[in-house]
C-alpha cells in the first residue's frame, strides 16, 4: 500500500506531462492500474507453429487486484485471479495457487530498465478515446529481448503491450478493444476454497518451468532445505542479478533454482541430482548428450551434464547467452 499511495502522485504528474522522467512512467506502467475497471483484449501469442489468438476479459478493482478469463485459443476457458501477495489459476473449476513471488518495488524496477535498455518516450496518441503514452524499451545488446508499451498515465493501465524476441520478431501482443471504467462486484475476486497443486510448465516432462519453482526467503534457506548449494555460474550477462532464489521437485527429490533479471528479460537455473554411474543425459540415466539446447521464438533452453550435477537453463534471452552461463556452472 506504501508503493501504491506514493505512486498516486507520480501517476497524476505523468498524466499532466509528458516531459516525465523515464523511471517515472515505466514505474506508472509496472505498478498496475489504480482505477477500477472492466475491459476485453484481444491477444495474440507467436510461437514457431504460428500466431495463437484468443480473447480475454479483464476486471480489476483498482487496487491489486485482478481477474482474467481467456476466450479462445490454448488457453481457452482457463481463468487467472491476482489477489493480494496470491495469484490462482481455474481450468476445468478446480483452482491451483501459482507459486508467490515478492513484488519488487516499482521504482526500482524502472530504473534497472533505463541502467540497462535504451527507453524512448513518444508524444501522446489517441487510443480508445484516451490519450495514452507509448514507451519503447529497446535493447542495448542484441541478446536481449524489447519491448512496447501503449500507457494511459490517468488510469495506470497498459492499454496496448507488445513484446520482441532477441531477433527482433514479434513475441506477443495484447490490445485492449474495449475499456470500461466501471467498479467490479467485490465477489469476483473472492480468494478460491478449491485447490490443487501446479505441476510446472517447460522441461520435456521434468517440471523444470518457473511454476515449479517454491520461492524461499534467501539462499541459506534453499541450502539447508535441499543440501546443496545454489547454482552459481561464473558468468552472468550484464545488467543481470539474482532476482529470486528457490527449490524445485524431481525424480530424486528437492534442488535449488535460481533466477536472474535485469528488470525485463529473465533466466532461471534448475538443478537436477548428479548424474548416474558418470553418465546421466537428457533422461536422467547413463546415456544421452551432454549438451541438449532449443530455441523458439518464447524461449531458449540448454541442458547441460556437468561431472558434479546436471542443469536446465531457460530464459528469454538469446540462446548463446544462456550458453554462456550453462558453460560456467560446476
Amino acid at each position: 500500500m506504501k508503493h501504491r499511495a506514493a505512486l498516486l502522485a507520480l501517476f497524476t504528474a505523468c498524466a499532466a506531462s509528458q516531459a516525465a522522467a523515464p523511471e517515472s512512467l515505466l514505474a506508472a506502467a509496472l505498478a498496475g492500474p489504480r482505477r477500477a475497471f472492466q475491459g476485453e483484449q484481444s491477444v495474440s501469442v507467436v510461437t514457431d507453429g504460428g500466431v495463437v489468438r484468443s480473447v480475454v476479459s479483464v476486471i480489476g478493482d483498482g487496487r491489486g487486484r485482478e481477474r482474467r478469463q481467456y476466450h479462445g485459443g490454448s488457453s481457452e476457458g482457463i481463468t487467472l485471479l491476482r489477489l493480494k501477495g496470491e495469484s490462482w489459476q481455474r481450468a476445468y473449476d478446480n483452482w491451483a495457487r501459482l507459486p508467490a513471488v515478492p513484488a519488487p518495488s516499482p521504482m526500482g524496477v524502472a530504473k534497472r530498465l533505463v541502467a540497462n535498455y535504451r527507453v524512448t518516450v513518444l508524444p501522446p496518441q489517441p487510443m480508445l478515446g484516451r490519450s495514452v503514452i507509448p514507451i519503447r524499451v529497446d535493447a542495448r545488446r542484441p541478446t536481449n529481448p524489447s519491448r512496447r508499451m501503449w500507457l494511459d498515465p490517468s488510469s495506470g493501465i497498459i492499454v496496448k503491450d507488445q513484446t520482441y524476441a532477441p531477433n527482433g520478431r514479434l513475441r506477443s501482443e495484447s490490445t485492449f478493444v474495449r475499456l470500461n471504467f466501471l467498479r467490479p462486484p467485490a465477489a469476483l475476486f473472492k480468494r478460491p476454497s478449491m485447490t490443487q497443486s501446479t505441476s510446472g510448465g517447460y522441461g520435456f516432462g521434468m517440471g523444470f518451468g518457473f511454476s515449479s519453482l517454491t520461492v524461499a526467503r534467501n539462499g541459506a534457506e534453499v541450502e539447508r532445505i535441499t543440501g546443496q548449494p545454489l547454482p552459481r555460474p561464473r558468468y552472468v550477462p550484464k545488467g543481470f542479478a539474482v532476482e529470486v532464489v528457490g527449490q524445485s521437485m524431481g525424480r530424486r527429490g528437492s534442488s535449488p533454482a535460481v533466477r536472474y533479471s535485469d528488470g525485463f528479460a529473465s533466466f532461471t537455473i534448475f538443478r537436477r541430482g548428479a548424474p548416474r554411474n558418470g553418465g546421466g543425459g537428457f533422461g536422467g540415466g547413463n546415456t544421452g548428450p551432454s549438451v541438449f539446447s532449443q530455441s523458439t521464438n518464447q524461449h531458449s533452453s540448454i541442458f547441460i551434464r556437468k561431472p558434479a550435477y546436471r542443469y536446465f537453463v531457460i530464459g528469454d534471452i538469446a540462446e548463446s547467452e544462456l550458453q554462456k552461463v550453462a558453460d560456467t556452472l560446476e
